[in-house]
């Protein structure tokens, strides 16, 4: 790059802290992914500095809900109660030992396991029927953490990263998700034959 002309340097920095296709491709050849401006993936661990450096993610597996309650061991599991107290324990638990262990941490996952279930228990369902959407009581969930992580860590500006993912991928009508939460919107269910905007195709007109 030393050889270059200098009016060809261009340095640009994005307003969001990560880019990733999650397109198997495009993770595993940094060369690729930085050409492409893919840069700071978890799951690329080579990044250099000058091109974004690595973004410190953990949380085992996306869908990772279950192993931090104890309720379970796998991203498939069965939806913990978001209203048991002990599951809350567990999780800020589980967390925070994770954050204690690696000082690098900036972002760590808490997000419901990989299917469409969710607790459907007399307080999980009456919380969610009184905010419109059974995403009321995991997102209700996750500020809590998030606002715990932020109290024990209040310099180390850690995001908790949550997943609007199938049955959660409609947003309460009232509840606020605080600073220091990602909520990463999952298009899964989407038509990809028709533009996500395209008000002629009424599944992602809806989405």
């Amino acid at each position: 790059l030393h050889h270059l002309p200098e009016d060809l340097y261009k340095v640009h920095s994005p307003v969001f802290v990560e880019r990733n296709t999650y397109y198997q491709d495009s993770l595993s050849y940094s060369t690729y992914a930085l050409r492409t401006r893919i840069c700071n993936s978890s799951a690329l661990a080579d990044v250099p500095d000058m091109a974004g450096g690595e973004l410190y993610y953990r949380g085992g597996a996306v869908h990772n809900l279950s192993p931090l309650a104890e309720r379970g061991s796998g991203p498939t599991d069965i939806q913990p109660c978001l209203s048991d107290e002990e599951v809350y324990a567990n999780v800020l638990k589980n967390v925070c030992a994770a954050l204690d262990k690696d000082p690098k941490l900036t972002v760590f996952s808490v997000s419901q396991n990989d299917n469409p279930t969710y607790c459907s228990c007399e307080a999980c369902a009456a919380f969610d029927e009184a905010h419109g959407s059974p995403s009321a009581s995991l997102m209700n969930f996750v500020n809590r953490i998030a606002e715990a992580v932020e109290e024990r860590y209040p310099d180390r500006n850690i995001k908790i990263l949550t997943l609007a993912f199938v049955s959660s991928a409609k947003p309460p009508v009232d509840i606020v998700m605080r600073d220091n939460v990602v909520v990463q919107l999952c298009t899964m269910n989407c038509c990809f034959n028709h533009a996500f905007n395209d008000p002629a195709c009424e599944k992602n007109a809806e989405f």
